[in-house]
């Protein structure tokens, strides 16, 4: 090894990676001191068990609840009337006396919250050895409350033992991240948020135990020593820092999912979201969900559980016609229909002035984009009357049923649905803040796919403060019925609408079976065969008229058939047997209620 005396350790300059490895390596410390006569000093040695409970403001390692719980007091770090949050995370995060800046830094301000927090940590792959160990008390009730979990990003989804830990604790997961291949530069300016490697392990795995709103915290930083050491890229060392901004997001997120916890039934106020897409009389619905069956379910439910809902419950039809009067977006190229939603009482008229109120707080990159878009609020001109933005309604007490705003505009409003680079316009944005600000929603219910929320343009994984998506939501826990066959874009209200979604059953299926000109044409392809060797003539004639019928239905072209002589019948013939055999929804599927007798063996027979 090169020994360094005394008077070139104070003129030769180290390299960046060998000052890293100092602050990296303890082993180094030793070493330095022993075979170089280096004086550098270092604490007490410990050896960190296989589990145990951290805190950055302690230098030792827990190894039982009851210990920590009474140094937690003696810190005065306890709050008598905080709830629990549990953040469990890797061995390799945690030393004896040292926690990563991330984590401590959510722990700080959780704790700033008068939240207790209670951090372990476990070998990676076996997450669920602390929750076994500290997340229960002693009758195996759940001590904590809430997850913010930096673990289970690997293995987890095919694990019994962390499956079953998870659902016996009952509590909300939130999937917290720490991002090791972007700084945090490079995460904020660009546009995918997580790189494809780290969505795979971060937000896909976590999800298949059920962990909810993936939430960047923290992300790779160059260390200011840096600036002052050499500069060739392949020697830059990096240290995981906090995102602040985004930690406290993080934690109002946690905030109101507890608050759903421990409020009563009675006094929570809950929006339930429909799409009116695109704007007119005829376009309530959702993806094969019979949406004015499944909303009189759903009240009748919520009131089974003590949510106050005004007045008699509406059915089915009641709801269709107070939707129709009052709860329906009016397309721009029909102005007179908004004076005849105004002559209802229901609909919310919320003043510009008032608006701006609630707009000014909003993140500055958001409000700049939207009014390089759109103008200032006071030129809004959608879904504006007499400088009041109208947001339909159909007010039942704390329950409220509202079309979600339609995003286009024009002539053609479909076409902005996905668009990545539209803004979401004034009245976009002031529905959410009334939700939140107005009326004072401790929750949403977006009913069935797919709303535009979570396509409104930002980083496709990892959301910033400045996404629309995130801006908007605040922090209302957003709880997302969704039709069970769509993964693709029930993961898109999962990653960027923080949807925890509620999987519904498609419609009953039945056999296609053959219809119309389709049996026909089955018809007269039986009788050609039939005729082939008693009459030529007859059999002629027959194609003949097969030929015309293949041509109008299109059969010829979905089947690339040059021509439909002879040799192309018995592929016809097959093609429209396999459409007979194909399954196809039979009517729509309601909410909660479960198919039963020839409908649920129709559906169990072809799924």
């Amino acid at each position: 090894m090169y020994r360094m005396n005394e008077d070139n350790a104070k003129t030769i300059k180290p390299r960046r990676n060998f000052r890293f490895l100092l602050i990296l390596c303890p082993l180094l410390f030793f070493l330095l001191n022993h075979d170089c006569n280096l004086d550098i000093c270092y604490g007490k040695s410990q050896t960190a068990p296989e589990i145990g409970i951290f805190h950055p403001k302690s230098d030792k390692i827990f190894s039982d609840f009851e210990e920590y719980l009474s140094w937690y007091k003696k810190a005065g770090l306890y709050k008598k009337n905080g709830f629990w949050v549990g953040i469990p995370d890797c061995l390799s995060h945690v030393s004896p006396g040292k926690t990563g800046e991330i984590v401590s830094c959510l722990i700080n301000k959780l704790e700033e919250e008068d939240i207790n927090v209670l951090p372990v940590y476990s070998p990676s792959l076996e997450p669920y050895l602390a929750i076994e160990e500290f997340f229960y008390d002693a009758q195996g009730q759940a001590r904590i409350d809430l997850i913010a979990s930096f673990s289970f990003k690997m293995t987890t989804f095919n694990d019994k033992r962390s499956r079953d830990n998870l659902i016996k604790l009952g509590v909300p997961i939130l999937d917290a991240i720490r991002v090791y291949y972007y700084t945090i530069p490079q995460w904020k300016e660009g546009i995918q948020g997580l790189p494809p490697k780290e969505i795979t392990w971060q937000i896909c795995h976590p999800e298949y135990s059920g962990l909810i709103e993936p939430s960047v915290l923290g992300a790779k930083a160059v260390p200011e020593e840096q600036d002052n050491l050499i500069s060739e890229p392949e020697s830059e060392v990096y240290v995981n820092k906090p995102i602040e901004e985004n930690i406290t997001f993080f934690i109002k997120r946690i905030k109101a999912w507890r608050n759903l916890q421990v409020k009563a039934n009675k006094d929570k106020r809950i929006a339930i979201i429909y799409w009116n897409h695109s704007p007119g009389k005829q376009n309530v619905g959702a993806s094969y969900l019979n949406v004015f069956r499944s909303l009189e379910v759903i009240l009748k439910k919520m009131r089974e559980e003590g949510y106050f809902i005004e007045g008699e419950l509406p059915s089915e039809e009641e709801i269709k016609e107070l939707v129709l009067k009052s709860g329906r977006n009016i397309g721009s190229w029909v102005p007179g229909e908004l004076d005849e939603l105004l002559k209802s009482k229901r609909v919310v008229r919320w003043s510009v002035s008032d608006y701006l109120k609630s707009y000014d707080g909003l993140n500055e990159n958001y409000r700049k984009k939207l009014e390089e878009q759109w103008g200032s609020p006071e030129e809004s001109d959608i879904m504006v009357k007499n400088n009041e933005f109208i947001i339909p309604c159909v007010p039942l007490g704390n329950v409220i049923l509202l079309p979600q705003p339609s995003r286009g505009w024009g002539d053609d409003p479909v076409k902005l649905y996905h668009s990545p680079t539209v803004w979401p316009h004034h009245q976009y944005t002031a529905f959410y803040l009334w939700l939140r600000n107005e009326f004072k929603a401790d929750a949403i219910i977006s009913l069935g796919k797919h709303g535009t929320h979570e396509w409104l343009p930002g980083k496709q994984a990892g959301l910033s403060q400045s996404c629309p998506p995130e801006v908007l939501i605040q922090d209302l826990p957003n709880i997302y019925p969704y039709i069970v066959d769509n993964i693709g874009e029930g993961i898109q209200a999962k990653r960027r609408g923080r949807g925890v979604i509620i999987d519904h059953l498609i419609p009953v299926l039945k056999k296609a079976g053959s219809y119309e000109e389709y049996r026909d044409l089955a018809t007269l392809i039986d009788e050609y065969n039939s005729t082939i060797v008693s009459s030529a003539e007859l059999a002629e004639e027959k194609l003949k008229r097969i030929r015309i019928l293949v041509k109008k239905l299109g059969l010829d072209k979905d089947l690339l058939l040059e021509e439909v002589d002879e040799d192309a019948v018995e592929e016809i013939e097959h093609y429209l047997l396999e459409l007979q055999e194909e399954a196809v929804p039979y009517g729509m599927h309601t909410l909660g209620v479960s198919p039963v007798g020839e409908e649920l063996e129709s559906l169990s027979g072809l799924i």
